[in-house]
């Protein structure tokens, strides 16, 4: 002969002992009590369904966990073992007993988590922005310009090339005193009219291989 739910009272014949039942109705008032306590502090849920023999899963809209054990679930006053269901995440979260709720018996299931209080405010304001700091000093500039170097030596004054009246190119025309000293550049020749007076203290310098001729 078989009772349907083994965990129900309402077993008769082969139910189990009365010491048993009385034990499952300690267990049952002790975890009333904690469920009454948690109400009463505003930390448990309660929610409560009469079952069909068919339905097995229901919601527990609020509850905060999946943790099977933290939830106190009774059927017609009988405390089921947190093995006999499953909570289950979601919106709402479900528990779903391993077996339905027998027709007519009420199942209440009690949170007994604390319920999740409100979202704290969130941090303040970001801090200003800290101002530029002031701009180094400029570098050193550059070291001094070199030296400009000496200016070459002076072409003969006068010379050029040749001329003459109208469009002739005739005559060569030169100064007649040397007045600074001059150096005929390497493997050049040179020509002057003469005479040619070289002042004192100045030098004409004519390379070896070079000439310079006074006509």
């Amino acid at each position: 002969m078989s009772c349907g739910n083994s965990r129900s009272s309402k077993c008769n014949p082969c139910g189990p002992s009365e010491a048993a039942l009385n034990s499952i109705a300690d267990r049952a008032a002790y975890y009333a009590r904690i469920a009454i306590t948690a109400s009463e502090t505003g930390g448990g849920i309660r929610w409560g369904y009469i079952g069909d023999g068919v339905q097995s899963t229901f919601n527990i809209d609020g509850a905060a966990s999946t943790n099977s054990a933290s939830f106190l679930v009774t059927i017609d006053g009988v405390v089921q073992d947190p093995l006999d269901y499953t909570i289950t995440y979601g919106l709402p979260y479900t528990i779903t007993m391993n077996n339905p709720v027998p027709s007519g018996d009420e199942i209440v299931i009690v949170s007994l988590n604390g319920k999740t209080g409100a979202t704290g405010p969130s941090g303040g304001p970001t801090g200003a922005t800290g101002s530029t700091g002031l701009t180094g000093a400029t570098g050193p500039s550059g070291g001094p310009t070199g030296a400009t170097g000496s200016t070459g030596p002076a072409g003969p004054s006068g010379g050029g090339g040749a001329t003459g009246a109208g469009t002739d190119a005739i005559f060569w025309e030169n100064d007649q005193n040397v007045t600074a000293s001059y150096t005929i550049t390497t493997n050049k020749n040179a020509m002057s009219a003469g005479p040619i007076t070289v002042d004192a203290g100045v030098t004409v310098t004519i390379p070896s291989g070079s000439a310079w001729t006074v006509v």
